[in-house]
């Protein structure tokens, strides 16, 4: 998805809910995926990763790092 920051609320924001893991969806997190800022993130790269052991985050082709463990019901 490729989109731009609100340019004069600066009010962009993308909400994550995942639920995973079979018919009961055992595991489910809820996060803010993207806020917008004040610069611009002109051609700013941001993949997320929902994995088995969490939930991993690469800003511009950097490292992965995990951002938020599975919440389990």
């Amino acid at each position: 998805m490729i989109f731009h920051d609100d340019v004069f609320f600066f009010t962009t924001e993308f909400n994550c809910y995942l639920f995973w893991k079979g018919a009961n969806l055992v595991y489910h997190q809820t996060f803010i995926a993207y806020v917008g800022a004040f610069f611009f993130r002109c051609g700013a790269l941001y993949v997320w990763n929902a994995r088995d052991d969490a939930i991993y985050l690469s800003i511009d082709r950097k490292p992965e790092k995990i951002m938020y463990n599975w919440i389990k019901e």
